[in-house]
This record gives C-alpha cells, sequence and structure tokens, in this order.
C-alpha cells in the first residue's frame, strides 16, 4: 500500500499498459491472460489490460495442468506475468508469448495506446467457480461490467467520498466487480490489502480509514474472532459479503463488533450481482437481497412458476445476463430457456420479494423422498455458540438414498460432544433433517476465494467404514439376486460369476431403484467386484440425483 494514484495518472497508468502490450505486438482485442500477486497494483494492471484487450486473469497459485488448460481453453495469444510469480515449469506449461513485469514499472509503448474497446467488446474472461464439472467459460462485456458496477454502487450508495477495502483476489468476479469496478463507476478509492491477513486488514482499517469493505465470510469469520483488534474508532459505513452465503449468527456478530450494517449479496460469476441489499434497507433474518434490477422467477420442476411461498430454482432475464458460455452449445441449450437464465440454485421468495437461498439443486439431499436444502442445516449449526462453521452435505444411504452428513468445526476451546450437538440439533430441526452423521473437523475444505466446496466433504473413517458396510451389503445382495446365487462375495469378480452385459445393466438398474437416483453407467466399469461398485457408488454421490431437468 506503498502507492497512491489519482483517476488521471490511473488513466495514464493504464495506457500506457494498453501502449506497451500493442508495441509488444500483442494486438488490441487478443485474449491477454495475466498472472500476478493480489494487491493495489493488481488493479493498475487489469484496468490496463481491459483498456483495449481482453483480460484473462489467472489465479498465480494454479498447477502445471490447469495453467496449460486454461491458456489453450480461453485461446489466450499472450500472457503477462509478474516477475518471480511463477517457477519454470509452470511458464513451460503456458505455451504461448510471455511478457514480464516488475509492478509500478511496466515499460512504455514508444506509439500511442490503441483506441478504448467498443462497449460490446470483450472486458474480462473468466470460468466458472463450479466444483462438480469441467469450468465454463464467460464472457464479460464492457458494457456489462459498467452496467453491474453501476448497480452495485447504486445499492449502496456509493460517491467520491467512499473508499472500499478488500482482500479478495483479483482474478475472480468479487475482486474485479464488486470492489473494483463499483468504485471506478462511483469515483470513489479503491485499497487493496494484498493476500488476505487479519493484522494487514485491522491495520489498513485504522491507518487507511475505509468507509466500506468487501468481503467473503471466511474472511469476516478471521476478523470477528479478534475482536480486541477492532479499532474503537473508524469511518466504516457498512460491511458488504457476497460469493458465498452468510450466516445470520456471524452478520450479528460483525455488526455489534462495528457497529454498521451487513450487506449480502446473491450473485455468480454469470451475472454480478442477482439479488442484494440496498443500504438503509432492514432485511429479515435469512434473507439474500431483493432482486437487483433484473427480472427473477422461481420455476419448479417443469419450468412453471413456483407456487407463492414456494421454492423454486431461480431464473434470471435482463440485459445483464450473459447471452451464453463460449463453445458451449450443449450447456447453453439447458441453461437457458426463452431467454430465461436457469442459475442451478433454490430459493423461496416472500411477499415483499426478499430472496431466500436453500442451496444449489445438485446439492439438495434426497432423504427418503424427502427435500432438505443443506443451508437450512447450516444455519441452524451456527447457531451453537460452539460453532465456527458447518457443512451439511449428502452420503448414499442403501434404505433412504441419501442419508444427512454434517462437517463442524468448534471454537477453540470447546468440548462439545457429538451427542450433545445432535441432541442440541434434535430441538431444532424436523426429525428428518437431523443429520445421521456429525463429524468435527479442523476445518472446511474452500476454494482460492473462500467459497465452500461442499461436494468435497467426506465421512471420516469410523462413519465412512459404517456406511461403506451398508452399501456393500447392498451390492452384495442385488449382485445375488440378478445372478441367481445364494450369496456375492464381496470380492467375487463379475465375470467369474457368469455376469452378463444383460445382467450389468439389471444391477445397475436395480442400485438406481434402490438408492432412489439415476446412476452413471462408470458404477458398471469401475465395479467389477461387489467392493469396488460399493466404492464406485460413493464417489458419485455429487451426481445430479434430484428430479429438476436440465
Amino acid at each position: 500500500m506503498d502507492r497512491c494514484l489519482d483517476f488521471q495518472t490511473l488513466r495514464a497508468a493504464a495506457s500506457r499498459i494498453s501502449a506497451w502490450l500493442a508495441a509488444s505486438g500483442v494486438p488490441p482485442g487478443a485474449r491477454v491472460a495475466i498472472v500476478q500477486r493480489d494487491g493495489p497494483w493488481a488493479a493498475v494492471m487489469l484496468v490496463g489490460l481491459c483498456h483495449a484487450h481482453a483480460a484473462v486473469p489467472l489465479n498465480p497459485n494454479l498447477t502445471t495442468d490447469d495453467y496449460a488448460f486454461a491458456i489453450a481453453d480461453f485461446a489466450v495469444s499472450a500472457v503477462v506475468i509478474e516477475e518471480g510469480v511463477l517457477d519454470d515449469n509452470r511458464r513451460a506449461a503456458i505455451g504461448v508469448r510471455q511478457l514480464t513485469f516488475t509492478p509500478w514499472s511496466v515499460p512504455a509503448g514508444e506509439e500511442a495506446a490503441p483506441v478504448a474497446a467498443a462497449p460490446d467488446a470483450a472486458a474480462f474472461l473468466l470460468h466458472t467457480s463450479g466444483t462438480t464439472a469441467r469450468p465454463k467459460k464467460v464472457v464479460l462485456s464492457q458494457r456489462r461490467i459498467f452496467c453491474s458496477a453501476s448497480v452495485i454502487a447504486d445499492a449502496l450508495r456509493l460517491g467520491p467520498h467512499d473508499r472500499c477495502l478488500t482482500g479478495m483476489p483479483m482474478f475472480h468476479v468479487h475482486g474485479i466487480l464488486n470492489a473494483l469496478a463499483s468504485t471506478l463507476v462511483s469515483g470513489g478509492s479503491f485499497l487493496h490489502c494484498g493476500p488476505f491477513d487479519t493484522l494487514a486488514m485491522y491495520d489498513h482499517l485504522r491507518t487507511l480509514e475505509p468507509t466500506w469493505i468487501t468481503a467473503v465470510p471466511t474472511m469476516y469469520h478471521a476478523l470477528a474472532a479478534r475482536p480486541e483488534l477492532a479499532p474503537r474508532q473508524h469511518r466504516l459505513r457498512f460491511l458488504r459479503s457476497s460469493s458465498a452465503p452468510l450466516s445470520d449468527v456471524l452478520s450479528e456478530r460483525l455488526e455489534q463488533l462495528f457497529g454498521v450494517p451487513v450487506l449480502s449479496s446473491y450473485g455468480m460469476t454469470e451475472i454480478d450481482p442477482i439479488a442484494c441489499m440496498r443500504l438503509g434497507e432492514k432485511a429479515p433474518r435469512g434473507a439474500v437481497g431483493r432482486s437487483a434490477d433484473l427480472e427473477l422467477r422461481l420455476a419448479d420442476p417443469m419450468g412453471e412458476e413456483a407456487p407463492d411461498a414456494a421454492s423454486g430454482e431461480v431464473w434470471v432475464r435482463g440485459t445483464r445476463v450473459i447471452d451464453g458460455y463460449e463453445a458451449e452449445p450443449e450447456v447453453n441449450a439447458a441453461a437457458f430457456r426463452d431467454g430465461w437464465f436457469r442459475t442451478g440454485d433454490v430459493a423461496r421468495r416472500d411477499v415483499d420479494g426478499w430472496l431466500y437461498l436453500s442451496g444449489r439443486i445438485k446439492e439438495i439431499i434426497n432423504r427418503a423422498g424427502e427435500k432438505v436444502a443443506p443451508l437450512e442445516i447450516d444455519a441452524v449449526l451456527l447457531r451453537h455458540p460452539d460453532v465456527v462453521e458447518a457443512a451439511a452435505f449428502a452420503v448414499l444411504d442403501p434404505v433412504r438414498g441419501e442419508e444427512i452428513a454434517a462437517a463442524v468445526v468448534l471454537r477453540s476451546g470447546a468440548t462439545l460432544s457429538v451427542h450433545d450437538l445432535r441432541q442440541w440439533l434434535s430441538q431444532r430441526l424436523a426429525f428428518h433433517k437431523c443429520p445421521r452423521y456429525v463429524q468435527f473437523v479442523a476445518a472446511l475444505p474452500k476454494g482460492p476465494t473462500g467459497k465452500l466446496l461442499r461436494n468435497a466433504l467426506r465421512l471420516g473413517p469410523e462413519q465412512a467404514a459404517a456406511a461403506d458396510d451398508a452399501m456393500l451389503a447392498l451390492v452384495c445382495s442385488v449382485w445375488a439376486e440378478v445372478l441367481r446365487l445364494e450369496s456375492a462375495s464381496p470380492q467375487a469378480r463379475f465375470l467369474d460369476l457368469g455376469g452378463s452385459s444383460e445382467a450389468a445393466f439389471e444391477i445397475l438398474d436395480r442400485l438406481s431403484r434402490r438408492l432412489a437416483r439415476p446412476l452413471p453407467i462408470d458404477v458398471l466399469f469401475d465395479g467389477d467386484t461387489p467392493t469396488a461398485m460399493a466404492g464406485a457408488l460413493h464417489r458419485v454421490v455429487g451426481f445430479d440425483a434430484d428430479q429438476w431437468p436440465r
């Protein structure tokens, strides 16, 4: 935080970066990836890159294979790399022209900067942050970035007097759009603390006097865990949370700690924001906001309007919605219908328009026909005073199709037992929503921006062994039925037992009906013994088992 640029100097720096690219043989409009450390200069580089080119910001911690995939997938022409960020192996994997820079010292181009990109030209290209499938490419135009940033600035009543502080990565839509772009359109100031650090955030809060912070719940957890560091005097007007659900308990802690409102926002890479809280509004507990200048509807499994107060998939339509994923015709056919974009999120809406998220369709747990939203269980768990973080997830069950499990992070020094927590839950959740499995863990799996990776959650060894035994018993039983045996040994090979292709598909069909979910054919390929097949069944727990057509 050793440099300060006014808007005129920022524009000059952006022009110099754009001229440098052109002088280096990268034509305007070309796709240029950038790999850099987070910090103030990262914001300057992004502004310069998207002046006349299409910026592809990449996580500096990607693996060699990840870089090779991203460069090819985005059809990148050149990669701009901060000095010292990548080792030789990862640089070798890039495979296209590389330009190196040192922060605050990009060489000046010999010619003037190219003409600025047209409003409908690509400004940023990003991969979606989904965790269960191959990431999809999202193209955000100059116009869409400006319009979305304007919506955020209007909702937060931002102006030249405001100063945003963030630790969000500058390769993520939250940092690029919610923090940087909204600041630029409002004429305010932008502060980046570099890679997130609790002590640094509190230090910047005292010395640089921001008027608002935007972050993810993981970062706010870290701030709330060190209340003794919070300054008694500050200029904050509000805190803003996005990119992941914010629990009511954490929101209340933050409001007590800083004495300012905490505003949630709901969006995704494809369209952000979808819903938000506006400054001055008093949102009901659990709400993520109201529609952010978009048409928004909740659809039932048949695509019809969900009944009042009922849950449905969030569909959105408007000028800020992307036209489609790049080079994904089959995905686009499923994700778009009559101009509506299907988010894959499940929510309900009250009579005042407040939206309450239940989770992703693929995360909804189907327990013996009862659909259970994991976010609802998370919210109850987080109300326990000893619970810091919690996440419910599905586990395949041979009797109920799916069972509910929960991973819980306890506060330091807590002596809470699993038995006591389950007793506490039974008084606050309906019986069919109470987790059968509860396990205490040191941390929850998260992505680079702090987003929970729910599909990466697994049972601990003891609980997994019990679940595996039940699944193995089911598989052995079905094999015996289909192959007309008295019993099937866990290690018996399918072909040795006289198995045929017809019998294999009959086994798959019976397992699908017993588990109340469609199963991929991979289960057959990976399951030449009952033990192997039981293991394969557990690995497909993230498979889309719901009845919502895509």
